[in-house]
């Protein structure tokens, strides 16, 4: 962030006449303007250097056109309403969430990627082998682009479709279910029923409902009106259960890079124990399925903080964004760091890597 964003007097603005909006969502509050662009020089120290901010350092680094006695109590209103806090008695202030919050709605400004870093995202990304390793580069160039741990999912194919059905009997009352989707999806699901049936018959069964719901959605099945025994019923049942978990996301891979980037911030060189509970709840799959339980917009790009987030990410940061094409096939990107993120740098690469992302994906799935 450049200096010259942090000017003030010398430009001739009154400070205690000057006011910076509320953040969107917040609780109405403005800070002066003084305040604000003193707030936005803590965080942008505090990010750079991971060490508490005093009122020396603003007043030798930052051209904030007051003196030092002026910084010092400025800072001591900001921690009066909870946007910085002293973790010492004896040390300079850090940014609390409620900071950051308002940081990243009001205050910062993003550094958009080079040109030239953009084509050579662009290339490597639509350079692809398969699907899967295309994800897996995404995740790696992101990671390695932001120095933070990055994360994305597979497209999810929006609203499903039945291809055809194979049952294969495994004991008398035990089937295994293999149901076919649009797109190459096949899932598969061993069920119980209340009747035995012969492979031949159970073949029979299955060409008899691929031929009545090609084509349809698991909505489109539940209302097709047709006779059914009572083993048929079971199966569809069984079969709409696997289709409408494939809509809501079912098993969707996430690919995740980055481990190294996320344990070499100072936060967690500090407290191995942090990030190893980071890890552990990764590994668990506690924390992606938070974030693929999160409503990510079509557009942009979403900034959960510390405790918006919750357990042990209670100081970290979560930025997401959605790729893809609407009511063709869906994912996510994005990044878990430090609350200390560098916002101005990793919002607009998310945005970019999330537009990148859905230009394949429209060559991919039409």
């Amino acid at each position: 962030m450049p200096e010259a964003s942090l000017t003030g007097d010398e430009a001739g603005v009154n400070f205690n006449e000057s006011w910076i909006p509320a953040p969107a969502g917040g609780e109405g509050q403005v800070l002066s303007e003084r305040k604000a662009k003193i707030l936005k020089a803590i965080i942008t120290e505090y990010i750079s250097t991971a060490a508490p901010v005093g009122s020396k350092i603003l007043a030798q680094k930052y051209n904030l056109g007051v003196s030092p006695a002026t910084i010092r109590n400025e800072m001591a209103q900001l921690e009066e309403e909870g946007y910085i806090f002293q973790p010492h008695p004896s040390a300079g202030r850090v940014p609390t969430i409620r900071g950051y919050r308002y940081y990243v709605e009001a205050l910062m400004d993003e550094s958009d990627l080079p040109a030239e870093e953009k084509e050579a995202i662009k290339r490597s990304l639509q350079r692809i082998e398969s699907e899967e390793q295309w994800l897996q580069l995404a995740a790696k160039i992101l990671a390695r682009l932001v120095r933070s741990l990055a994360l994305v999912t597979a497209p999810q194919v929006v609203g499903c479709k039945f291809s055809r059905l194979e049952l294969i009997s495994l004991q008398d009352f035990l089937i295994l279910l293999i149901l076919f989707l649009t797109k190459s999806k096949l899932k598969k699901k061993v069920i119980s029923v209340d009747e035995s049936a012969t492979q031949e018959e159970l073949n029979a069964i299955a060409r008899r409902l691929t031929d009545a719901f090609a084509g349809l959605g698991s909505t489109e099945i539940k209302r097709k009106k047709m006779a059914l025994s009572r083993l048929e019923r079971q199966i569809v049942k069984a079969l709409v259960s696997l289709m409408e978990e494939e809509e809501r996301g079912g098993d969707r891979k996430v690919f995740i890079s980055g481990f190294s980037h996320l344990l070499a911030q100072p936060e967690y060189i500090r407290e191995r124990k942090k990030a190893l509970e980071i890890l552990r709840m990764l590994e668990e799959g506690e924390i992606l399925r938070s974030i693929l339980s999160q409503d990510v917009p079509e557009r942009g790009v979403r900034v959960l903080i510390g405790a918006e987030y919750g357990g042990a990410m209670s100081d970290c940061s979560l930025i997401l964004s959605r790729y893809g094409v609407p009511d063709k096939a869906v994912g996510a990107i994005g990044t878990i760091g430090p609350a200390r993120t560098d916002y101005c740098r990793v919002i607009p690469a998310v945005r970019f890597f999330s537009t990148v992302m859905s230009e394949v994906t429209r060559e991919l799935y039409g």
